[in-house]
């Protein structure tokens, strides 16, 4: 899908800085129309509570919250820059990541067209569709992006699957099943979540991309938060997680990273990486490591697999749903390629999935500590092993 440079902003130009305002104002993210590793949570979605607008030497950051109405806020960029401007670069900007407006999505609300042409994009909600029309109208479904298809079909798949389950139960005069409020009883690890009625999208971008939504007291509540990996093994699994600021403070200032950044600089030898150079350090199995890589796995909020939110997930699932009838109205979910729960991180210490810092040659990136050591042009996080297995990366 398109971005928002100016020549395709300025064609609804009041209309996209009203969208704009909303955004601010309600804290939803907007759409990127490419993943960007300093974004928090899943790359694809941003959040922001300025724009940045700059033509020639003339240059306004609004902070949108010190506007009471969106009528101001746009009469002061209009003022600003009219419609006649020539050339407009307009960034979006938490106050500490900025993003080019032309990486912005230009989506339906943006004056773009939906992905099938006049047809509305293929979402399957399923029975949790049907609840918030009937029963929970509050609820807020929150589909993928365009850029997110593999989201997209884990959570069309499962929906269904769930859907059909329980239709099945509802036409069964033997089932026990709640009519007023039908769902599954969904088993993950070792966790059971009742009254299961479909899978949603998170918001924003934190680590759980989808979470499990059971019907309770008339009300559709999110239980269960999943990290999706795309399936294909280890290599396909990508970045466990970023290692800068961005990632967190819990992260940003663990002393296993605070050393490798360190090391990582002293193998360069300077402050500035050379292209085709490329590192990567193996996380040692023990407490400290453990605890690094739990964080970087399940989320910064992971505390071995006791508490879960949008920050420590319940689970890692990659590849497809897999939904296996044990007894009654009880199922098993799993995964095509494999799923992983919070209270284990040992796999994430085996084979290709072995967890490694891993460092390879971006021209414009720059990798640092909490300490403020820092070395330019190299995109740093923590990986699978297989990751860098054909890399030709050396290991410090």
């Amino acid at each position: 899908m398109a971005g928002l440079a100016w020549v395709e902003f300025k064609k609804r130009y009041k209309n996209n800085l009203e969208v704009v305002y909303d955004k601010a104002k309600n804290k939803e993210p907007i759409d990127l129309t490419e993943k960007i590793q300093r974004v928090k949570g899943n790359g694809l979605r941003f959040k922001y509570d300025r724009i940045i607008l700059k033509s020639g030497p003339k240059q306004l950051e609004v902070k949108i919250s010190d506007f009471k109405t969106k009528d101001s806020f746009v009469n002061h960029v209009m003022l600003n820059f009219p419609l006649s401007t020539p050339t407009l670069n307009i960034s979006f900007s938490d106050g500490t990541v900025s993003i080019s407006s032309g990486k912005i999505q230009k989506s339906v609300e943006f004056g773009g067209k939906n992905p099938t042409g006049s047809k509305k994009a293929n979402i399957v909600w399923g029975q949790l569709g049907i609840l918030k029309e009937s029963m929970d109208s509050t609820y807020v479904l929150d589909a993928p992006t365009l850029a997110e298809p593999d989201e997209l079909k884990y959570l069309n798949d499962l929906n269904g699957m769930i859907y059909e389950e329980i239709k099945k139960h509802l036409k069964d005069p033997r089932s026990m099943m709640d009519k007023l409020c039908p769902g599954l009883t969904v088993k993950v690890g070792k966790h059971t979540f009742n009254d299961v009625v479909g899978v949603n999208k998170v918001s924003g971008t934190p680590k759980a991309d989808l979470v499990l939504v059971s019907c309770k007291n008339k009300k559709l509540i999110g239980v269960c938060f999943i990290s999706h990996k795309k399936g294909g093994g280890a290599k396909a699994f990508q970045q466990y997680g970023g290692i800068s600021k961005q990632s967190g403070d819990i992260i940003y200032g663990d002393n296993l990273v605070k050393k490798y950044v360190e090391d990582l600089r002293n193998a360069v030898g300077n402050d500035t990486a050379s292209s085709g150079q490329s590192f990567y350090r193996y996380i040692e199995n023990n407490v400290n490591g453990k605890k690094l890589v739990g964080r970087s796995v399940y989320g910064p909020d992971w505390n071995g697999g006791s508490t879960f939110g949008i920050d420590s997930v319940h689970c890692i699932a990659q590849g497809d749903p897999v939904l296996t009838k044990q007894n009654g109205n009880v199922y098993k979910l799993n995964a095509s390629d494999s799923l992983h729960t919070a209270n284990d991180i040992n796999w994430a210490f085996n084979n290709d999935y072995k967890a490694v810092f891993a460092s390879t040659y971006r021209a414009g990136r720059k990798t640092d500590s909490q300490s403020g050591v820092f070395v330019n042009n190299l995109r740093s996080g923590i990986y699978p092993y297989q990751f860098v297995a054909n890399r030709n990366a050396k290991e410090i």
